[in-house]
């Protein structure tokens, strides 16, 4: 999307703060607990082969992503929101 528009982007950092899902999705393994979730990790997987996304560590404390997911208190949700750069008028 970023190149359609004229923003050509080498590659995308996704920022997760599971390390056991990071690990999943950048290593081809496969046991009894992760056959479930096989097919969601492939598209990823082929991504991260390509190139076209990095997989980056953020501390769960620090998730700007939170705001979308999670009942915030005031504090963080008002760091989280300008960290989006969303102002106040």
């Amino acid at each position: 999307m970023l190149e359609e528009i004229g923003m050509p982007h080498p590659t995308v950092p996704l920022y997760a703060d599971n390390q056991g899902a990071i690990f999943m999705a950048q290593n081809p393994v496969t046991n009894q607990r992760s056959k479930h979730i096989k097919f969601r990790y492939h598209y990823i997987r082929e991504k991260i082969h390509e190139k076209m996304i990095k997989l980056a560590f953020v501390e769960g404390a620090k998730n700007i992503a939170d705001i979308f997911t999670k009942n915030l208190g005031l504090e963080k949700f008002s760091k989280f929101r300008t960290g989006l750069g969303i102002k106040i008028l």
